[in-house]
């Protein structure tokens, strides 16, 4: 009776205790489902994207000298004998569509970045250029080195550090 009477106690100061920091209601109640906001659906359904289409990129990039040191893959170009490989297409991608996210990957560790600083450089510069935007480059390699997330941005588009470690991964997105 003894036992009883102490563990009605105990659970009744568990239960007491708890109310207050919002476990309440029974096991078999499911939670509220969240409701989506329409700026948040026509955002899903009409991403952002840059001003040029696929063609144009490929046709701005391809005047490049640099350019000649690639090779295309399925999503992008890699570079043959060096480290730099960047994404910029999917499978549904049109010529006539419009570029969204680009994926820059340089392939040293972040510690040995000044290795391929300049091949970076030569890579942002063709991409850049390719998207018609003007981007201070300088300062974008001095915040890769110094491991910053955001490297650069301005109202088309945003340069952000995404890995720093093992590789060096960038990503271009745009703004509108």
């Amino acid at each position: 009776m003894r036992n009883v009477k102490l563990m009605f106690l105990c659970s009744f100061l568990l239960i007491g205790g708890c109310t207050p920091y919002g476990i309440t209601g029974s096991p078999e109640e499911d939670a509220p489902k969240s409701q989506e906001t329409t700026a948040e659906k026509k955002a899903m359904e009409t991403p952002d994207h840059f001003s040029v289409t696929l063609q144009a990129f490929e046709n701005q990039i391809a005047q490049y000298a640099f350019f000649k040191e690639f090779e295309p893959i399925q999503n992008g170009l890699k570079q043959n004998d060096g480290p730099v490989q960047f994404e910029y297409k999917s499978k549904d991608l049109k010529n006539e569509d419009s570029l969204q996210n680009i994926y820059l990957t340089i392939d040293v560790d972040g510690e040995e970045f000044s290795t391929a600083s300049e091949q970076t450089v030569k890579s942002l510069e063709m991409i850049c250029d390719g998207l018609n935007q003007e981007v201070d480059l300088v300062t974008v390699i001095k915040r890769i080195k110094a491991n910053e997330t955001s490297l650069y941005e301005n109202e088309q588009l945003s340069i952000e550090l995404m890995n720093f470690k093992n590789d060096v991964q960038i990503i271009i997105s745009p703004k509108v």
